[in-house]
């Protein structure tokens, strides 16, 4: 082992913190200039550097230990894999709305990952093992909700056809039944995840999944989660999803309640959240129209058009407005009848004293 990279790894244990923070600056600049002079040994007792500083007391030698891992990654090798498994079994007890220092560490490992089959699957393995051994977690934890995020858009391509069927369908019972921030992130990745979809049979499975979750409520919640989900399985995989438009367009032009479009709900709440529902079903039809080859939406052009008309024009509440104004314009016909009353009679008044 070199002898001032040794002298580098003895300074990360200085009480000082500073010295601390300028011994990991100094080995990335070390990594960076010369990662090929790094022995295995060295890599071992630098990993393990790393994981302790993560919990440093001196933040600044935590951002520093979580930033040398975008530079030690590549040379890594299978070492990031039990690196990988240290880091997922961490856990934070503080509760929080932003993911943990060894959830962004995993972030920084897998998104400078060499390409390696063989040790994409074996982390692949080890982040489901961790989030599905936690379900329930899953559903208010956030760190779960970013590790899978990450793992589907740097390795999705090495998931196997299993993982991605039982990855897809945690995450569509999260969309429906997590915490909001977690939920709206269930439905993002499954956007990721749908990119790796290659089998028909694999997507009806899935869409089956969606029309039960959607079908346990008729909830504002559930219609916009629906929609959602819709929107970025289209965006995500329109070739595949082009073979269910049928099925797509039905579930979107329900939602949309045209039957009722001129009628709006006495409660002024309700209507809101059936505007908001409609809102997503346009939103869904927008990105049929942007995604999907025209052969497939041909056979809806006119019926996309005839409902474009109606809302341009939509607005729930333009009879009270008309009402309103007429009531308006009979008062300022009064206002302007009386003033003319006032007129004429000062008129008058001016008249008779002009005679006298």
């Amino acid at each position: 082992m070199r002898y001032h990279i040794v002298d580098l790894f003895t300074q990360t244990k200085d009480t000082d913190p500073d010295l601390r923070f300028m011994a990991l600056n100094d080995l990335e600049k070390e990594v960076l200039s010369a990662p090929e002079s790094f022995q295995q040994s060295e890599k071992n007792e630098y990993s393990g550097i790393l994981l302790r500083c993560l919990d440093d007391e001196a933040s600044s030698v935590r951002t520093q230990a979580l930033k040398c891992y975008e530079s030690f990654t590549p040379i890594m090798g299978s070492l990031s894999t039990s690196v990988i498994t240290t880091l997922t079994k961490r856990k934070t007890d503080k509760i929080s709305i932003t993911s943990s220092i060894y959830t962004m560490a995993i972030h920084n490992i897998v998104k400078n990952l060499p390409s390696d089959e063989s040790i994409e699957r074996d982390i692949i393995k080890i982040g489901l093992q961790q989030i599905f051994s936690s379900s329930q977690n899953f559903f208010k934890t956030i760190d779960y909700i970013e590790i899978l995020s990450d793992l589907l858009e740097f390795l999705g391509t090495s998931f196997s056809s299993s993982q991605l069927t039982n990855t897809a369908q945690l995450l569509i019972d999260a969309s429906y039944k997590a915490d909001a921030v977690i939920s709206k992130k269930s439905i993002v990745s499954l956007n990721t995840l749908a990119r790796s979809i290659t089998s028909q049979d694999q997507l009806t499975v899935l869409l089956s999944k969606i029309s039960a979750n959607s079908n346990t409520s008729t909830s504002t919640k559930t219609q916009i989660t629906t929609f959602g989900i819709l929107n970025n399985l289209i965006r995500g995989n329109p070739a595949l999803l082009g073979n269910h438009i049928q099925d797509l367009w039905t579930t979107v032009v329900d939602g949309l309640k045209l039957d009722s479009l001129h009628t709006p709900d006495e409660d002024f709440d309700t209507q809101q959240e059936i505007e908001e529902i409609r809102s997503e079903g346009l939103t869904c039809i927008a990105s049929m129209v942007e995604n999907f080859v025209p052969e497939i939406m041909e056979p809806y052009i006119n019926e996309i058009l005839g409902i474009s008309a109606r809302f341009i024009t939509y607005d729930p509440y333009a009879d009270d407005d008309d009402q309103d104004g007429e009531g308006s314009d009979m008062d300022e016909d009064e206002d302007d009848y009386e003033d003319s009353d006032i007129d004429e009679d000062y008129d008058d008044d001016d008249d008779s004293s002009g005679f006298l």
